[in-house]
């Protein structure tokens, strides 16, 4: 059981096991950051999981020019925005001032920064109309 939280100058996650009475509370001073992967290194150790073998990612065609475009414009989870652009044919994501290349990862699925990931959602009509993170739903507005 868990639950997290970001905004303009801090990040938070709580990360619950009931059945083993044992939690992880990640605070972050931070704009955006959840530092996920701190998260789970701490659940890991504090469990006594298993290493496993990472599984190798899939390789991803890079997105296409017409893929791309659909992808640009606004979104905003008030009072946040993320802002996808498209430069020198490869696509960019302004999030809190700062541009950041997107990696595309799987279907409609990208990476920036550390770790941050993004959906991209289609409503009703079929077009992009949504972006989500692991924190937030989005609506595109330009």
């Amino acid at each position: 059981m868990g639950h997290g939280g970001f905004s303009r100058g801090y990040g938070s996650m709580i990360q619950m096991v009931l059945s083993r009475k044992f939690a992880v509370i990640v605070l972050t001073n931070k704009s955006g950051e959840t530092m996920r992967k701190s998260l789970n290194t701490a659940m890991e150790l504090g469990l006594g999981l298993k290493d496993e073998e990472p599984q190798k990612p899939a390789a991803v065609a890079p997105a296409t020019g017409s893929e791309m475009n659909q992808y640009v414009g606004t979104y905003s989870h008030a009072p946040q925005t993320w802002e996808v652009t498209v430069k020198d044919g490869k696509p960019y994501m302004k999030f809190d001032g700062k541009d950041y290349p997107l990696t595309k990862t799987a279907e409609r699925k990208f990476t920036f920064g550390e770790q941050n990931e993004i959906v991209f959602v289609p409503g009703k009509s079929g077009k992009i109309e949504f972006l989500f993170t692991e924190l937030y739903g989005a609506k595109k507005i330009k």
